[in-house]
Protein backbone atom coordinates (compact mmCIF):
# COMPACT_ATOMS: atom_id res chain seq x y z
CA UNK A 1 0.00 0.00 0.00
CA UNK A 2 1.01 3.50 -1.02
CA UNK A 3 1.39 6.19 1.84
CA UNK A 4 0.41 9.36 2.13
CA UNK A 5 4.16 10.79 2.68
CA UNK A 6 5.48 8.47 -0.10
CA UNK A 7 3.31 10.27 -3.26
CA UNK A 8 2.59 13.87 -1.14
CA UNK A 9 5.98 15.50 -2.74
CA UNK A 10 4.48 15.13 -6.45
CA UNK A 11 2.21 17.68 -5.18
CA UNK A 12 2.35 21.72 -4.77
CA UNK A 13 2.22 22.51 -0.96
CA UNK A 14 -1.42 24.19 -1.44
CA UNK A 15 -2.82 20.56 -3.30
CA UNK A 16 -1.12 18.73 -0.37
CA UNK A 17 -3.17 19.91 2.30
CA UNK A 18 -6.45 18.95 -0.25
CA UNK A 19 -4.98 15.62 -0.67
CA UNK A 20 -4.33 15.11 2.99
CA UNK A 21 -8.37 15.95 3.45
CA UNK A 22 -9.73 13.60 1.05
CA UNK A 23 -7.80 10.95 2.31
CA UNK A 24 -8.98 11.39 5.56
CA UNK A 25 -12.65 11.26 4.35
CA UNK A 26 -11.73 8.34 2.51
CA UNK A 27 -10.48 6.30 5.44
CA UNK A 28 -13.40 7.31 7.37
CA UNK A 29 -15.97 6.31 4.74
CA UNK A 30 -14.08 3.23 4.53
CA UNK A 31 -14.26 2.21 8.55
CA UNK A 32 -17.77 3.28 8.35
CA UNK A 33 -18.48 0.66 5.81
CA UNK A 34 -16.37 -1.86 7.69
CA UNK A 35 -18.15 -0.91 10.40
CA UNK A 36 -21.63 -1.44 9.02
CA UNK A 37 -21.17 -5.03 7.09
CA UNK A 38 -19.78 -5.82 10.76
CA UNK A 39 -22.90 -4.49 12.54
CA UNK A 40 -24.96 -6.13 10.02
CA UNK A 41 -23.24 -10.06 10.38
CA UNK A 42 -23.64 -9.55 14.11
CA UNK A 43 -26.37 -11.02 16.07
CA UNK A 44 -28.88 -9.56 17.93
CA UNK A 45 -29.80 -11.78 21.42
CA UNK A 46 -33.17 -10.78 23.34
CA UNK A 47 -32.74 -11.54 27.34
CA UNK A 48 -34.93 -11.34 30.09
CA UNK A 49 -35.30 -8.17 31.90
CA UNK A 50 -36.32 -8.29 34.95
CA UNK A 51 -38.91 -5.98 36.71
CA UNK A 52 -42.21 -5.35 35.41
CA UNK A 53 -45.50 -6.03 37.40
CA UNK A 54 -47.57 -9.06 36.58
CA UNK A 55 -51.88 -8.77 36.69
CA UNK A 56 -53.57 -11.50 37.24
CA UNK A 57 -57.34 -12.22 37.94
CA UNK A 58 -58.96 -15.13 39.47
CA UNK A 59 -62.13 -16.11 41.62
CA UNK A 60 -62.30 -16.03 45.37
CA UNK A 61 -61.84 -13.30 47.42
CA UNK A 62 -59.74 -13.41 51.10
CA UNK A 63 -58.48 -11.31 53.51
CA UNK A 64 -55.66 -13.32 54.93
CA UNK A 65 -53.03 -16.11 53.71
CA UNK A 66 -51.29 -18.75 54.92
CA UNK A 67 -49.73 -22.17 54.10
CA UNK A 68 -52.34 -24.36 56.03
CA UNK A 69 -55.45 -23.13 54.81
CA UNK A 70 -54.95 -22.50 51.04
CA UNK A 71 -57.33 -24.51 48.66
CA UNK A 72 -60.38 -22.53 49.28
CA UNK A 73 -60.00 -20.83 45.96
CA UNK A 74 -57.83 -20.36 42.79
CA UNK A 75 -56.86 -16.87 44.13
CA UNK A 76 -55.68 -18.44 47.49
CA UNK A 77 -54.12 -21.58 45.69
CA UNK A 78 -51.90 -19.16 43.33
CA UNK A 79 -50.67 -16.83 46.18
CA UNK A 80 -49.88 -20.11 48.76
CA UNK A 81 -48.05 -21.69 45.78
CA UNK A 82 -46.01 -18.44 45.20
CA UNK A 83 -45.26 -17.53 48.85
CA UNK A 84 -44.54 -20.86 50.98
CA UNK A 85 -42.30 -23.16 50.37
CA UNK A 86 -42.67 -27.41 51.19
CA UNK A 87 -39.88 -29.99 51.73
CA UNK A 88 -41.02 -31.03 48.36
CA UNK A 89 -42.66 -30.09 45.20
CA UNK A 90 -44.75 -31.64 42.81
CA UNK A 91 -43.32 -32.08 39.40
CA UNK A 92 -46.14 -30.78 37.13
CA UNK A 93 -45.04 -32.80 34.06
CA UNK A 94 -44.35 -36.21 35.57
CA UNK A 95 -46.20 -35.94 39.21
CA UNK A 96 -42.84 -36.74 40.77
CA UNK A 97 -41.43 -35.16 43.96
CA UNK A 98 -38.68 -33.21 43.40
CA UNK A 99 -36.83 -31.31 46.12
CA UNK A 100 -37.63 -27.59 47.53
CA UNK A 101 -36.79 -27.38 51.07
CA UNK A 102 -35.38 -30.43 51.58
CA UNK A 103 -31.47 -31.07 50.66
CA UNK A 104 -31.64 -34.64 50.68
CA UNK A 105 -34.26 -37.55 52.30
CA UNK A 106 -33.36 -41.38 53.36
CA UNK A 107 -35.76 -44.07 53.87
CA UNK A 108 -35.74 -47.01 56.25
CA UNK A 109 -35.55 -50.89 55.09
CA UNK A 110 -39.30 -51.24 56.56
CA UNK A 111 -40.26 -48.04 54.66
CA UNK A 112 -41.52 -46.66 58.29
CA UNK A 113 -38.96 -43.76 58.86
CA UNK A 114 -38.30 -41.08 56.25
CA UNK A 115 -34.87 -38.83 57.46
CA UNK A 116 -34.92 -35.19 55.51
CA UNK A 117 -31.93 -32.97 55.34
CA UNK A 118 -32.77 -29.30 55.08
CA UNK A 119 -30.85 -27.13 52.58
CA UNK A 120 -29.54 -23.24 53.58
CA UNK A 121 -33.04 -21.46 53.06
CA UNK A 122 -34.46 -18.12 54.39
CA UNK A 123 -37.88 -16.74 55.78
CA UNK A 124 -39.16 -13.21 53.80
CA UNK A 125 -37.79 -12.14 56.95
CA UNK A 126 -34.21 -13.36 56.54
CA UNK A 127 -34.14 -15.84 59.20
CA UNK A 128 -32.69 -19.20 58.62
CA UNK A 129 -35.27 -21.81 58.19
CA UNK A 130 -34.61 -24.82 60.88
CA UNK A 131 -35.97 -28.44 61.91
CA UNK A 132 -37.83 -26.71 64.57
CA UNK A 133 -40.21 -24.78 61.95
CA UNK A 134 -41.11 -28.26 60.20
CA UNK A 135 -41.73 -29.69 63.99
CA UNK A 136 -43.69 -26.71 64.83
CA UNK A 137 -45.54 -26.84 61.43
CA UNK A 138 -46.27 -30.37 61.03
CA UNK A 139 -46.74 -31.37 64.57
CA UNK A 140 -47.97 -28.44 66.60
CA UNK A 141 -50.73 -26.98 63.96
CA UNK A 142 -51.44 -30.10 61.33
CA UNK A 143 -51.54 -32.49 63.98
CA UNK A 144 -53.84 -30.31 66.68
CA UNK A 145 -57.43 -32.78 66.71
CA UNK A 146 -58.76 -28.81 66.48
CA UNK A 147 -57.46 -28.82 62.85
CA UNK A 148 -60.02 -28.72 60.46
CA UNK A 149 -58.18 -27.78 57.11
CA UNK A 150 -57.64 -29.45 53.94
CA UNK A 151 -54.19 -31.02 55.48
CA UNK A 152 -56.64 -32.96 58.38
CA UNK A 153 -54.89 -36.66 58.76
CA UNK A 154 -52.02 -36.15 56.78
CA UNK A 155 -49.74 -36.75 59.85
CA UNK A 156 -51.99 -39.12 61.67
CA UNK A 157 -49.75 -42.10 62.86
CA UNK A 158 -46.50 -40.25 62.02
CA UNK A 159 -44.15 -39.19 65.30
CA UNK A 160 -42.48 -36.15 63.95
CA UNK A 161 -38.71 -34.90 65.47
CA UNK A 162 -36.06 -32.90 65.16
CA UNK A 163 -32.88 -34.88 64.96
CA UNK A 164 -30.57 -31.75 64.79
CA UNK A 165 -31.10 -28.23 63.56
CA UNK A 166 -30.87 -29.39 59.85
CA UNK A 167 -32.32 -32.93 60.45
CA UNK A 168 -36.12 -34.23 60.49
CA UNK A 169 -37.38 -37.34 60.95
CA UNK A 170 -40.99 -38.94 60.51
CA UNK A 171 -41.78 -42.23 61.88
CA UNK A 172 -44.94 -43.84 60.74
CA UNK A 173 -46.90 -46.58 62.59
CA UNK A 174 -47.63 -48.25 59.00
CA UNK A 175 -45.38 -48.47 56.09
CA UNK A 176 -46.73 -45.79 52.97
CA UNK A 177 -44.49 -45.42 50.28
CA UNK A 178 -47.16 -42.20 49.32
CA UNK A 179 -46.23 -40.43 52.63
CA UNK A 180 -43.48 -37.85 51.09
CA UNK A 181 -46.37 -36.12 48.96
CA UNK A 182 -47.73 -35.04 52.70
CA UNK A 183 -44.54 -32.51 53.02
CA UNK A 184 -45.26 -30.20 50.14
CA UNK A 185 -47.19 -28.14 52.47
CA UNK A 186 -45.73 -24.86 53.08
CA UNK A 187 -43.35 -24.72 56.05
CA UNK A 188 -44.10 -21.38 58.67
CA UNK A 189 -41.80 -19.51 61.04
CA UNK A 190 -41.96 -20.38 64.60
CA UNK A 191 -39.87 -17.49 65.39
CA UNK A 192 -43.00 -15.42 64.71
CA UNK A 193 -45.31 -17.46 65.45
CA UNK A 194 -43.72 -18.40 68.99
CA UNK A 195 -47.29 -17.45 70.89
CA UNK A 196 -49.16 -19.84 69.43
CA UNK A 197 -49.64 -22.84 71.76
CA UNK A 198 -52.50 -24.48 69.12
CA UNK A 199 -54.13 -24.56 65.67
CA UNK A 200 -56.85 -21.72 67.28
CA UNK A 201 -54.07 -19.47 68.45
CA UNK A 202 -52.93 -19.41 65.06
CA UNK A 203 -56.15 -18.81 63.42
CA UNK A 204 -56.27 -15.36 65.16
CA UNK A 205 -52.89 -14.61 64.82
CA UNK A 206 -52.11 -11.26 63.25
CA UNK A 207 -49.50 -13.31 61.01
CA UNK A 208 -52.89 -14.41 58.55
CA UNK A 209 -52.68 -10.69 57.07
CA UNK A 210 -49.02 -10.01 56.90
CA UNK A 211 -47.72 -14.08 56.17
CA UNK A 212 -43.93 -15.00 56.00
CA UNK A 213 -43.25 -17.38 54.04
CA UNK A 214 -39.80 -19.08 52.38
CA UNK A 215 -41.28 -18.97 48.40
CA UNK A 216 -39.80 -17.26 45.55
CA UNK A 217 -42.14 -14.15 46.25
CA UNK A 218 -43.28 -12.23 49.59
CA UNK A 219 -46.68 -10.79 50.45
CA UNK A 220 -46.66 -6.86 51.11
CA UNK A 221 -50.17 -6.31 51.05
CA UNK A 222 -53.47 -7.75 51.36
CA UNK A 223 -56.47 -6.01 50.93
CA UNK A 224 -60.39 -6.76 50.66
CA UNK A 225 -63.47 -4.83 49.86
CA UNK A 226 -67.07 -6.25 48.87
CA UNK A 227 -66.61 -7.89 45.63
CA UNK A 228 -63.02 -8.40 44.93
CA UNK A 229 -59.86 -8.79 47.35
CA UNK A 230 -55.41 -7.74 45.86
CA UNK A 231 -52.98 -9.53 47.24
CA UNK A 232 -49.64 -7.74 45.71
CA UNK A 233 -46.41 -9.89 45.94
CA UNK A 234 -42.57 -8.78 45.60
CA UNK A 235 -40.12 -11.65 44.35
CA UNK A 236 -38.03 -12.97 47.49
CA UNK A 237 -34.32 -11.65 46.34
CA UNK A 238 -32.81 -14.14 48.53
CA UNK A 239 -35.27 -16.98 47.27
CA UNK A 240 -33.60 -20.54 47.76
CA UNK A 241 -34.07 -21.26 44.41
CA UNK A 242 -34.12 -19.99 40.60
CA UNK A 243 -35.01 -16.35 40.96
CA UNK A 244 -38.01 -14.66 39.00
CA UNK A 245 -37.74 -12.18 36.62
CA UNK A 246 -41.16 -10.83 37.36
CA UNK A 247 -40.34 -8.30 40.22
CA UNK A 248 -44.05 -7.73 41.37
CA UNK A 249 -47.24 -9.85 41.07
CA UNK A 250 -50.63 -8.28 41.50
CA UNK A 251 -53.13 -10.68 41.77
CA UNK A 252 -57.20 -9.81 41.89
CA UNK A 253 -59.64 -12.24 43.09
CA UNK A 254 -63.28 -11.75 42.60
CA UNK A 255 -66.26 -13.12 44.12
CA UNK A 256 -68.50 -13.33 40.54
CA UNK A 257 -67.13 -14.46 37.13
CA UNK A 258 -69.43 -11.90 35.70
CA UNK A 259 -67.02 -9.30 37.10
CA UNK A 260 -64.53 -11.12 36.12
CA UNK A 261 -65.27 -11.30 32.13
CA UNK A 262 -66.44 -7.65 32.28
CA UNK A 263 -62.59 -6.89 33.58
CA UNK A 264 -60.52 -9.36 31.97
CA UNK A 265 -58.87 -6.90 29.36
CA UNK A 266 -57.43 -5.52 32.49
CA UNK A 267 -55.30 -7.92 33.45
CA UNK A 268 -52.31 -10.61 31.95
CA UNK A 269 -53.78 -13.69 32.97
CA UNK A 270 -57.45 -14.65 33.61
CA UNK A 271 -58.66 -18.11 35.14
CA UNK A 272 -61.77 -19.16 36.08
CA UNK A 273 -63.72 -22.71 35.95
CA UNK A 274 -65.82 -22.46 32.67
CA UNK A 275 -64.53 -18.89 31.83
CA UNK A 276 -65.87 -19.21 27.87
CA UNK A 277 -63.32 -18.20 25.33
CA UNK A 278 -65.59 -16.25 23.54
CA UNK A 279 -64.72 -13.31 26.73
CA UNK A 280 -61.37 -12.97 24.91
CA UNK A 281 -59.51 -10.79 22.07
CA UNK A 282 -56.53 -11.39 20.08
CA UNK A 283 -53.82 -9.71 22.89
CA UNK A 284 -54.49 -13.24 24.42
CA UNK A 285 -53.08 -16.77 24.08
CA UNK A 286 -55.73 -19.70 25.72
CA UNK A 287 -54.28 -22.95 27.13
CA UNK A 288 -55.82 -25.95 27.60
CA UNK A 289 -55.16 -27.90 30.48
CA UNK A 290 -56.39 -31.06 32.29
CA UNK A 291 -56.31 -31.38 36.35
CA UNK A 292 -55.91 -35.28 38.11
CA UNK A 293 -60.05 -34.59 39.30
CA UNK A 294 -63.22 -36.07 38.26
CA UNK A 295 -67.10 -35.29 39.52
CA UNK A 296 -69.14 -38.56 40.37
CA UNK A 297 -71.82 -40.18 42.14
CA UNK A 298 -71.27 -41.64 45.09
CA UNK A 299 -73.30 -44.17 46.56
CA UNK A 300 -73.93 -44.84 50.22
CA UNK A 301 -73.15 -48.55 50.32
CA UNK A 302 -73.74 -48.54 54.30
CA UNK A 303 -77.14 -47.97 54.77
CA UNK A 304 -80.15 -46.79 52.16
CA UNK A 305 -81.24 -47.63 48.72
CA UNK A 306 -77.93 -47.53 47.68
CA UNK A 307 -76.46 -50.54 49.59
CA UNK A 308 -78.35 -52.51 47.32
CA UNK A 309 -75.55 -53.73 44.95
CA UNK A 310 -77.90 -54.71 41.81
CA UNK A 311 -79.23 -51.04 42.06
CA UNK A 312 -76.39 -49.12 42.12
CA UNK A 313 -75.24 -51.45 39.05
CA UNK A 314 -78.10 -50.68 37.50
CA UNK A 315 -77.34 -47.01 37.68
CA UNK A 316 -74.19 -47.88 36.21
CA UNK A 317 -75.50 -49.16 32.77
CA UNK A 318 -78.86 -46.93 33.17
CA UNK A 319 -77.09 -43.47 33.16
CA UNK A 320 -76.76 -41.62 29.95
CA UNK A 321 -73.52 -39.97 31.01
CA UNK A 322 -72.89 -38.74 27.27
CA UNK A 323 -75.99 -36.23 28.09
CA UNK A 324 -74.07 -35.05 31.28
CA UNK A 325 -70.76 -34.47 29.35
CA UNK A 326 -73.15 -32.19 26.92
CA UNK A 327 -74.15 -30.11 29.61
CA UNK A 328 -71.03 -27.51 28.69
CA UNK A 329 -68.14 -27.82 26.46
CA UNK A 330 -65.73 -28.36 28.48
CA UNK A 331 -66.68 -31.30 30.21
CA UNK A 332 -64.95 -34.86 29.06
CA UNK A 333 -66.35 -37.96 30.00
CA UNK A 334 -64.16 -40.13 32.42
CA UNK A 335 -64.64 -44.04 32.89
CA UNK A 336 -62.20 -44.16 35.77
CA UNK A 337 -60.59 -42.01 38.73
CA UNK A 338 -56.87 -42.19 37.24
CA UNK A 339 -55.76 -42.18 33.94
CA UNK A 340 -53.54 -44.98 35.13
CA UNK A 341 -56.65 -47.11 35.76
CA UNK A 342 -59.04 -48.21 32.72
CA UNK A 343 -59.88 -51.91 32.94
CA UNK A 344 -63.10 -51.20 31.19
CA UNK A 345 -65.37 -48.75 29.84
CA UNK A 346 -68.84 -47.78 30.90
CA UNK A 347 -71.31 -48.05 28.45
CA UNK A 348 -75.54 -46.75 28.47
CA UNK A 349 -77.66 -49.85 28.37
CA UNK A 350 -81.32 -49.16 29.43
CA UNK A 351 -82.76 -52.29 29.16
CA UNK A 352 -80.00 -53.88 31.48
CA UNK A 353 -80.91 -51.33 34.08
CA UNK A 354 -84.47 -51.77 33.80
CA UNK A 355 -83.58 -55.53 34.28
CA UNK A 356 -81.52 -54.97 37.55
CA UNK A 357 -83.84 -52.66 39.16
CA UNK A 358 -86.39 -55.47 38.48
CA UNK A 359 -84.73 -58.03 41.01
CA UNK A 360 -84.34 -54.96 43.26
CA UNK A 361 -88.14 -54.20 42.70
CA UNK A 362 -87.52 -51.30 41.60
CA UNK A 363 -89.67 -49.65 39.12
CA UNK A 364 -91.83 -46.96 37.59
CA UNK A 365 -94.66 -47.79 39.11
CA UNK A 366 -92.80 -48.86 42.71
CA UNK A 367 -90.74 -46.41 42.70
CA UNK A 368 -87.98 -45.61 45.82
CA UNK A 369 -86.83 -41.73 47.17
CA UNK A 370 -83.24 -41.16 47.97
CA UNK A 371 -81.57 -37.95 48.89
CA UNK A 372 -79.45 -36.49 46.04
CA UNK A 373 -76.25 -34.55 48.25
CA UNK A 374 -74.73 -31.46 46.07
CA UNK A 375 -71.73 -28.56 46.65
CA UNK A 376 -73.87 -25.69 45.39
CA UNK A 377 -71.95 -24.65 42.36
CA UNK A 378 -73.95 -23.64 38.64
CA UNK A 379 -72.69 -26.88 36.86
CA UNK A 380 -73.17 -29.06 39.69
CA UNK A 381 -76.91 -28.16 39.62
CA UNK A 382 -77.24 -28.84 36.02
CA UNK A 383 -75.65 -32.12 36.76
CA UNK A 384 -77.70 -33.43 39.35
CA UNK A 385 -80.98 -32.23 37.49
CA UNK A 386 -80.11 -33.89 34.16
CA UNK A 387 -79.47 -37.02 36.80
CA UNK A 388 -82.94 -36.65 38.65
CA UNK A 389 -85.06 -35.99 34.99
CA UNK A 390 -82.93 -39.70 33.64
CA UNK A 391 -83.45 -41.55 37.07
CA UNK A 392 -87.74 -41.02 37.05
CA UNK A 393 -88.37 -43.42 34.99
CA UNK A 394 -86.22 -45.78 36.01
CA UNK A 395 -87.99 -45.36 39.48
CA UNK A 396 -86.10 -43.61 41.84
CA UNK A 397 -87.03 -40.49 42.40
CA UNK A 398 -84.43 -37.64 43.89
CA UNK A 399 -84.80 -35.04 46.59
CA UNK A 400 -81.99 -32.57 45.32
CA UNK A 401 -80.08 -30.85 48.15
CA UNK A 402 -77.53 -28.34 47.02
CA UNK A 403 -75.63 -26.93 49.78
CA UNK A 404 -72.49 -24.42 50.57
CA UNK A 405 -69.26 -26.56 50.81
CA UNK A 406 -69.30 -25.37 54.69
CA UNK A 407 -73.18 -26.23 55.23
CA UNK A 408 -72.43 -29.29 53.25
CA UNK A 409 -69.33 -30.30 55.66
CA UNK A 410 -71.24 -29.60 58.28
CA UNK A 411 -75.13 -31.38 56.92
CA UNK A 412 -73.67 -34.62 55.53
CA UNK A 413 -70.33 -34.91 54.81
CA UNK A 414 -69.01 -35.44 58.50
CA UNK A 415 -72.33 -37.31 59.37
CA UNK A 416 -72.62 -39.32 56.07
CA UNK A 417 -76.21 -38.30 55.94
CA UNK A 418 -76.80 -39.16 52.30
CA UNK A 419 -77.92 -41.73 49.87
CA UNK A 420 -75.90 -40.14 46.63
CA UNK A 421 -73.28 -37.71 47.30
CA UNK A 422 -72.44 -35.75 43.77
CA UNK A 423 -68.72 -34.14 44.10
CA UNK A 424 -65.68 -33.61 42.64
CA UNK A 425 -62.45 -35.14 43.83
CA UNK A 426 -58.99 -34.01 43.04
CA UNK A 427 -56.38 -36.71 43.52
CA UNK A 428 -53.26 -35.19 43.63
CA UNK A 429 -49.72 -36.09 41.99
CA UNK A 430 -49.59 -39.91 42.96
CA UNK A 431 -52.01 -43.09 42.18
CA UNK A 432 -52.91 -44.05 45.39
CA UNK A 433 -56.37 -44.99 46.15
CA UNK A 434 -56.47 -45.55 49.55
CA UNK A 435 -57.56 -42.44 50.96
CA UNK A 436 -60.34 -43.29 48.50
CA UNK A 437 -61.73 -46.77 48.68
CA UNK A 438 -60.05 -48.17 52.08
CA UNK A 439 -62.58 -48.65 54.82
CA UNK A 440 -60.35 -47.44 57.33
CA UNK A 441 -60.79 -44.28 55.24
CA UNK A 442 -65.01 -44.29 55.71
CA UNK A 443 -65.31 -41.87 58.98
CA UNK A 444 -64.86 -38.12 58.64
CA UNK A 445 -62.17 -36.74 57.69
CA UNK A 446 -61.78 -39.54 55.50
CA UNK A 447 -62.48 -39.48 51.69
CA UNK A 448 -64.31 -42.70 51.18
CA UNK A 449 -67.75 -41.21 50.51
CA UNK A 450 -69.34 -44.14 49.87
CA UNK A 451 -68.72 -45.95 53.28
CA UNK A 452 -67.10 -48.86 51.16
CA UNK A 453 -65.40 -51.85 52.13
CA UNK A 454 -63.83 -54.58 50.58
CA UNK A 455 -61.53 -56.65 52.29
CA UNK A 456 -59.87 -57.93 49.05
CA UNK A 457 -59.71 -54.62 48.10
CA UNK A 458 -58.16 -52.82 51.12
CA UNK A 459 -55.34 -55.84 51.17
CA UNK A 460 -54.41 -54.35 47.51
CA UNK A 461 -54.67 -51.10 48.11
CA UNK A 462 -52.18 -51.23 51.47
CA UNK A 463 -50.18 -53.70 49.54
CA UNK A 464 -49.67 -50.63 46.91
CA UNK A 465 -48.40 -48.63 49.63
CA UNK A 466 -45.48 -51.23 50.57
CA UNK A 467 -43.56 -51.13 47.25
CA UNK A 468 -41.80 -48.49 45.50
CA UNK A 469 -41.89 -50.24 42.30
CA UNK A 470 -44.08 -47.99 40.15
CA UNK A 471 -45.00 -50.77 37.77
CA UNK A 472 -45.75 -53.03 40.34
CA UNK A 473 -47.65 -50.34 42.01
CA UNK A 474 -49.98 -50.11 38.86
CA UNK A 475 -50.58 -53.98 38.72
CA UNK A 476 -52.00 -54.21 42.16
CA UNK A 477 -53.86 -50.86 41.39
CA UNK A 478 -55.58 -52.43 38.45
CA UNK A 479 -56.26 -55.74 40.47
CA UNK A 480 -58.32 -53.30 43.10
CA UNK A 481 -59.90 -51.26 40.51
CA UNK A 482 -61.84 -54.45 38.91
CA UNK A 483 -62.74 -55.51 42.34
CA UNK A 484 -63.98 -52.07 43.19
CA UNK A 485 -65.70 -51.99 39.57
CA UNK A 486 -68.22 -55.70 40.36
CA UNK A 487 -69.40 -53.60 43.34
CA UNK A 488 -69.42 -50.11 42.10
CA UNK A 489 -69.95 -47.78 45.08
CA UNK A 490 -69.29 -44.50 42.65
CA UNK A 491 -70.18 -43.89 39.41
CA UNK A 492 -67.49 -41.36 36.98
CA UNK A 493 -68.68 -38.96 35.28
CA UNK A 494 -66.88 -36.14 33.96
CA UNK A 495 -63.45 -33.75 34.33
CA UNK A 496 -63.65 -30.73 33.61
CA UNK A 497 -61.20 -29.33 30.76
CA UNK A 498 -60.40 -26.10 31.50
CA UNK A 499 -58.48 -22.52 29.95
CA UNK A 500 -56.11 -20.21 31.30
CA UNK A 501 -55.70 -16.97 29.28
CA UNK A 502 -52.37 -15.50 29.31
CA UNK A 503 -51.78 -11.73 27.53
CA UNK A 504 -49.11 -12.32 24.63
CA UNK A 505 -46.65 -9.61 26.55
CA UNK A 506 -45.71 -12.56 29.13
CA UNK A 507 -43.27 -14.29 27.13
CA UNK A 508 -41.92 -17.52 28.04
CA UNK A 509 -44.86 -19.06 29.75
CA UNK A 510 -44.60 -23.05 28.74
CA UNK A 511 -47.41 -24.16 30.76
CA UNK A 512 -48.22 -28.02 31.93
CA UNK A 513 -50.80 -30.01 30.37
CA UNK A 514 -51.73 -31.99 33.19
CA UNK A 515 -50.61 -30.61 36.35
CA UNK A 516 -51.50 -32.20 39.83
CA UNK A 517 -53.31 -28.76 41.06
CA UNK A 518 -54.04 -25.50 39.16
CA UNK A 519 -51.71 -23.20 40.71
CA UNK A 520 -48.83 -25.54 39.34
CA UNK A 521 -50.11 -23.50 36.14
CA UNK A 522 -47.21 -20.81 38.01
CA UNK A 523 -44.65 -23.96 38.36
CA UNK A 524 -42.32 -22.17 36.00
CA UNK A 525 -43.11 -18.93 36.49
CA UNK A 526 -39.62 -17.67 37.59
CA UNK A 527 -38.56 -18.27 33.78
CA UNK A 528 -41.88 -15.74 32.89
CA UNK A 529 -41.05 -12.19 31.69
CA UNK A 530 -43.18 -9.38 30.43
CA UNK A 531 -40.17 -7.03 28.61
CA UNK A 532 -36.64 -7.95 27.37
CA UNK A 533 -33.74 -6.34 26.11
CA UNK A 534 -31.31 -6.30 23.29
CA UNK A 535 -27.77 -6.99 23.28
CA UNK A 536 -25.35 -7.47 20.27
CA UNK A 537 -23.06 -10.64 20.58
Amino acid sequence: MISYKEISHFFPRAERAVLALLLTVALVSSTFLIDKSIFSSARVRSLANTGETLSIAHIGTTESLNSLYCTSSMTVRTACSLAFSGLFSVDPFNHTLKNALANEMSISNDLKTYTVTLQRAQFHDNVAVTSADVVFTYNTLVKDPSYDGPYKGAFNGVKITAQDPNTVVFTLDEANTFFPYNLTIGILPQHILDDVQSINDFLSHPFNRNPIGTGKYKASSIVKDSNTSEIRLTAFNDFFGEKAYIQNIHLTGYSKIEDLKRDMHKFDIAYAENLATETTNNDYTAYDFTLPQYVGLFFNNNSGPLNNKNIRLAIKVGTDRNKVAQLADSLQLVDSPLPEVLTQKITYDLEKAKSLLNTAKVSADTPIEIKLVYRKDPMLEKVATEIAQQWKPLGINCILIGQEFGELQNNFLKPRSYDVLLIGERLGGNIDLYPYFHSSQIKYPGLNFSLYKNVAVDNLLSKIRLTLDNQEQKKLLNQAYDKILEDMPVLPLYTNRDTIFINKRVHNTFLPANPTSPEQLYALISAWYIAEKQIWI
